[in-house]
């Protein structure tokens, strides 16, 4: 599980999010099992890249998105993905599998948090 703190988020919406991480996530094709506006985004994985490194060895079954207000008037925004490995030595492999994940939340992350505060610029720059 990782998380970033955004500042507020104006009119920011985790609708906004589907294309996104379904573009991040780069061949993994996803649903959306669960949606809570301006909570919690939810989604299993139905299909993943045909990459050789992956098949038979990785599977990413669902991952989630989910925004806590802070009191700050921040958001944190917290990942979590749910994933299985099917290799041997399973804690090292685990570790590599780990990584991916992390790598991916980051991308998402990021990318969420710089969509936040280009938001929050914009409704800055309107007030003015």
């Amino acid at each position: 599980m990782l998380q970033v703190n955004l500042h507020p988020v104006y009119g920011f919406s985790l609708l906004v999010l589907l294309p996104l991480v379904q573009g991040l996530l780069g061949g993994f094709a996803i649903e959306i099992t669960e949606i809570t506006p301006n909570k919690v985004l939810t989604f299993k994985v139905t299909a993943q890249p045909d990459h050789p490194e992956i098949v038979g060895h990785f599977s990413l079954d669902k991952g989630q998105l989910y925004l806590e207000a802070n009191a700050d008037g921040t958001t944190t925004v917290i990942a979590t993905s749910w994933y299985r490995i099917f290799v041997r030595p399973a804690q090292y492999f685990d570790w590599w599998a780990s990584d991916i994940v992390r790598n991916v939340h980051f991308r998402v992350l990021h990318h969420i948090r710089d969509l936040a505060e280009a938001d929050r610029r914009r409704a800055a720059g309107s007030r003015s």
